[in-house]
């Protein structure tokens, strides 16, 4: 500020005060931050520069919003969208846009403030500005959260919250933790909730935001009050009312008074409770919060209408040149008037065909309604063979795993080598129809819409060799090799469904192994190379993910280019001899293609007759930081998630 001042430079002085405007506003010294930035923006306006007014103006709004006065903190952020229309770098704007979101958070309207952090967002993206990408997914997730959507808020958390570890930004981890015990406190897990609280205290307390620390100690104190713990809420409540007296944060002062106030007279303490009481009303008086949310009201519709007469200015437009062409349609009528009794009979001609098109779509409409009745009727017996599948699955079961447990107790009674022989057949037939109703119940799950994946830690060098292993014994007596390969780079543990990805390798395994007479059956697993990176709806890349390839490759008695699409479809195999040289139901193919579906991947074939066949499909998986103890699933793992102070 000393040098800009000697030299008399004039965007300089701007940004010096700009940035004490701002230290201040974190501090909590409002009066303070109020002068730097208000002088920020007279040096700014000097400049001609609208773009550098737009910043300074946006500044002055966030000092508002910290102050809980959202009329003043709106009407300032609008104006500096205003400002910032036409900027080169619109990051100016995207800030702007934000803010508008967060106020819209604050009023509890979730779904316009997610149109807004969206808005926001694109210019984000394309910036590459990680810090404020944050911010707005955080903002997002917390709209999530107002609407209690917890599991979408939890994912926005997540992703805020690895890129504001990526940034190094201590703040946003912080407001990160809060959100993240927000979501717990929603669904009453208090000790995880308070847990992230106090993390975040922590953080706010180590870079000195005395008004982050205020709010958050009121957070811990209510959190408290709704576990029942009355005295633990009362003590929270009481230091942030001492942090908001110190600093005259009036807003924080009547909150704190006002949980004071309804706390003591949770306790019977009425003569307190009439007190902190007395004061709440002083303090609401003083600072006008009905006049504040009055002038926010009438803001926020000012700026709604503005954007509807926009919208009806365009219509306007659009009829101007209806209306000319209008002009000019009358002009040549007049032109052509002598053609009037042609007219007349070209109308005639054209009501026959009105009439006969009028009957023709009262016939159409008639036919589709009896297409919907089909249609409806279709898909009730559709569920009701749904239903059916999967009652008989659970049915049939029942008594085939008692025909193969006596089985099994008999084979260790004494008995003859023929009755030996007898009960084997009887345990391999009772076995091969018990895969035959687990595959049909999987199926009817699966069409259902009723199979659910695990998100689990599991290792996956265990599960490859689970997977070797259940086929090693088949593969010896063909005399074929069975090989597995995974990548060296490929991590340990991973978190995903390993049920459902065994159920997917044993399969194509199994039909490798099952249709290959000579060579062998190689299963690979590799990182899979691709130019997009995998990302989420905002375009976020995913931190900490894999993309893996599976592979399956035999060189059995392959599958003709004709039937590639075909062996996905149920009880459908290539050969009309292969049920009944090599067994199975045909339903294998057709289930792991939906698992592999369900878990975001597609199974893709590639194969010749005679020559062999390789089947492949790629999945993500996020990484595990679980500890190895030989089982697939040691732990489930979270990110940490986020949250903004709206």
């Amino acid at each position: 500020m000393e040098i800009a001042l000697k030299i008399n430079f004039t965007k300089g002085i701007g940004d010096c005060y700009n940035s004490l405007g701002w230290c201040y506003s974190r501090k909590g010294l409002f009066k303070d931050a109020d002068e730097n930035l208000k002088n920020a923006k007279k040096y700014f306006e000097k400049t001609g520069n609208k773009c550098f007014v737009s910043v300074s103006v946006a500044n002055i709004g966030n000092m508002y919003f910290l102050q809980n006065r959202m009329a003043e903190a709106l009407e300032n952020y609008l104006e500096s969208v205003r400002l910032s229309e036409g900027c080169p770098d619109e990051g100016f704007k995207s800030s702007g846009l934000y803010s508008i979101g967060a106020i819209y958070n604050s009023q509890k309207e979730y779904k316009k403030s997610v149109e807004w952090f969206k808005k926001a967002n694109e210019i984000n993206i394309i910036n590459k500005d990680t810090g404020k990408l944050a911010e707005c997914i955080n903002g997002i997730g917390n709209a999530f959260l107002g609407l209690k959507i917890y599991d979408s808020a939890m994912v926005y958390f997540n992703q805020s919250s690895d890129l504001f570890n990526a940034v190094n930004n201590l703040n946003g981890v912080a407001f990160a933790n809060e959100s993240i015990g927000s979501v717990y406190l929603e669904q009453k897990n208090y000790l995880k909730a308070l847990s992230h609280f106090e993390v975040a205290l922590n953080n706010f307390r180590t870079i000195n935001s005395k008004p982050d620390e205020c709010y958050e100690l009121m957070v811990i104190g209510d959190a408290y009050q709704q576990k029942g713990e009355i005295n633990s809420a009362i003590y929270y409540h009481q230091m942030a009312l001492q942090i908001a007296d110190s600093n005259k944060y009036a807003s924080m002062q009547q909150q704190a008074l006002t949980s004071l106030s309804n706390l003591h007279a949770e306790k019977g303490d009425f003569k307190n409770a009439y007190g902190y009481f007395k004061r709440s009303s002083a303090i609401k008086d003083s600072i006008g919060t009905e006049r504040q949310q009055a002038k926010l009201d009438e803001l926020k519709t000012k700026f709604e209408t503005e954007q509807k007469d926009k919208q009806i200015e365009l219509l306007n437009k659009d009829k101007e040149i209806e209306q000319a062409n209008a002009a000019k349609q009358r002009q040549l009528k007049n032109v052509f008037i002598g053609g009037v009794v042609m007219l007349l009979l070209v109308a005639l001609v054209l009501y026959n065909r009105y009439s006969i098109k009028r009957k023709s779509e009262i016939a159409l409409t008639q036919k589709n309604e009896l297409i919907r009745q089909e249609k409806e009727r279709a898909e009730r017996s559709e569920k009701f063979k749904q239903q059916f599948l999967a009652n008989m699955s659970h049915e049939i079961r029942t008594p085939l795993n008692a025909v193969s447990g006596m089985t099994e107790l008999l084979q260790d009674t004494g008995l003859t080598e023929q009755q030996k022989k007898y009960l084997l057949v009887i345990r391999n037939s009772s076995d091969n129809l018990l895969t035959i109703i687990n595959d049909i119940l999987d199926l009817s799950k699966i069409e259902a819409g009723k199979m659910e994946l695990q998100s689990v830690s599991f290792n996956l060098r265990d599960l490859m060799d689970h997977v070797q292993q259940s086929f090693a014994f088949k593969a010896k007596e063909k005399g074929i090799e069975l090989n597995v390969e995974i990548e060296d780079t490929i991590p340990g543990n991973l978190i995903g469904d390993p049920t459902r990805l065994t159920q997917v390798l044993i399969n194509l395994a199994g039909n490798a192994v099952k249709f290959t007479e000579k060579g062998g059956v190689t299963i690979k697993v590799q990182k899979f190379k691709s130019s997009k990176e995998h990302g989420s709806d905002l375009g976020v890349a995913h931190l900490n993910y894999e993309q893996l390839i599976f592979t399956v490759e035999d060189t059995g008695i392959g599958i003709a280019s004709n039937q590639h699409q075909g062996i996905f479809e149920s009880f459908r195999q290539s050969h009309s001899g292969t049920t009944r040289k090599y067994g199975g139901t045909g339903l294998g193919l057709t289930i792991s293609q939906n698992l592999v579906e369900l878990m975001g991947g597609k199974i893709e074939v590639s194969s010749q007759e005679n020559k062999g066949s390789v089947f492949s499909f790629v999945v993500s998986f996020q990484v595990s930081q679980a500890i190895e103890d030989g089982n697939f699933a040691t732990e489930i793992t979270s990110a940490p998630l986020q949250k903004i102070s709206c």
